[in-house]
């Protein structure tokens, strides 16, 4: 079973103290304009994200972007940061799909705007010299590409995109070039290889793409990958060449949640942190394996199996939800962060 909330890349865009003008980590709540039903996430976001960056010497929290559909920000599914490694100080990358005003195009809708993204960057003290804005191409959205996140994806200095993911590809790549004071490894697949459609179907780009203690990186993809011929051909190709760091796959079954749109990047929140900002997180939520325990005996105790539309009248299925939400609140050392608990 999955729910829209659990799909964190959405929850904010995150810049660490490496790349920001005050040497703060700075976090902007998305303001998921687009969608009536994930606007209603914000809230709590917000007060999750104030609750755990408390502490003003390290972190800021900025609000959402004023939220009107045509000023969408989306969060984290459209941003990415390339650097040599990942305690250094990088280049970070928004995508966006339309500008606020200029005219509404036809087919699919772009939940992206360049106004809300460049008020990330300017809210997070970016400078020109280490962002990028990249419009995603009309035939990424027309194919179903409603998040970056879907036909891209940034790992450290590797940059694995489709060749039809950006307007103005080939220049911008330059642009990226220049920025970067380290060199970045472009990864392209052809449309040849793996066309728009097969790539937004078998999610091949929204893997979570990590680096592993040795400097090697592994993809951890979605099973549909492996059940489509081409998109397995362009893993393997990309294990087999030695000019890339990439050298092993994983693929996860994700069915309950694919099926409503979420893949492996989906579940990606970055957060760069040095020891002295762990030290000042509010709560307790460095996961640990008791840790995990724990909010695996609570997910066992109270999540049902199954819910139906009578359940939502059901009192019994609110009490459990409150218990659930009290348990885990309270597994994570957090202080009272839902109004049913004051």
């Amino acid at each position: 079973m999955s729910a829209s909330s659990m799909w964190v890349a959405n929850a904010a865009t995150i810049s660490p103290s490496l790349d920001t003008t005050d040497k703060r980590v700075h976090l902007t709540v998305a303001n998921l304009a687009n969608a009536l039903h994930r606007s209603m996430e914000v809230p709590q976001t917000t007060r999750v994200l104030n609750t755990i960056f408390e502490d003003k010497a390290h972190f800021v929290v900025h609000s959402a972007i004023t939220s009107h559909s045509v000023i969408g920000d989306e969060g984290a599914a459209n941003h990415g940061r390339l650097c040599l490694r990942h305690d250094q100080p990088g280049v970070e990358v928004f995508v966006y799909g339309k500008s606020a005003f200029l005219e509404k195009r036809k087919g699919f809708p772009c939940r992206q705007a360049v106004e809300a993204s460049k008020a990330v960057a300017r809210n997070h003290g970016l400078s020109y010299e280490n962002s990028i804005f990249l419009q995603q191409s009309e035939e990424a959205v027309d194919a179903g590409v409603f998040h970056n996140d879907v036909i891209s994806v940034i790992n450290e200095n590797v940059f694995l995109m489709h060749e039809k993911s950006f307007i103005n590809q080939v220049e911008e790549i330059n642009v990226i070039r220049r920025k970067c004071n380290f060199d970045v490894c472009f990864l392209n697949i052809s449309e040849d290889e793996l066309p728009l459609h097969e790539a937004v179907s078998s999610y091949f780009f929204n893997s979570q793409l990590i680096t592993l203690p040795d400097g090697a990186m592994m993809l951890l993809m979605p099973k549909e990958v492996e059940e489509n011929v081409k998109a397995l051909n362009c893993v393997d190709r990309l294990i087999a060449d030695t000019n890339n760091p990439i050298n092993d796959r994983v693929f996860l079954n994700l069915k309950q949640s694919m099926k409503n749109g979420g893949g492996p990047a989906c579940l990606r929140l970055r957060v760069l942190l040095n020891q002295s900002q762990i030290d000042a997180l509010g709560g307790d939520v460095m996961m640990t394996e008791s840790k995990l325990d724990e909010l695996e005996r609570i997910v066992k105790a109270y999540y049902r199996e199954k819910i139906t539309p009578d359940d939502l009248f059901d009192a019994e299925f609110i009490k459990d939800s409150y218990c659930a939400l009290r348990e885990i609140a309270k597994c994570l050392s957090m202080r009272e962060i839902y109004d049913f608990s004051k």
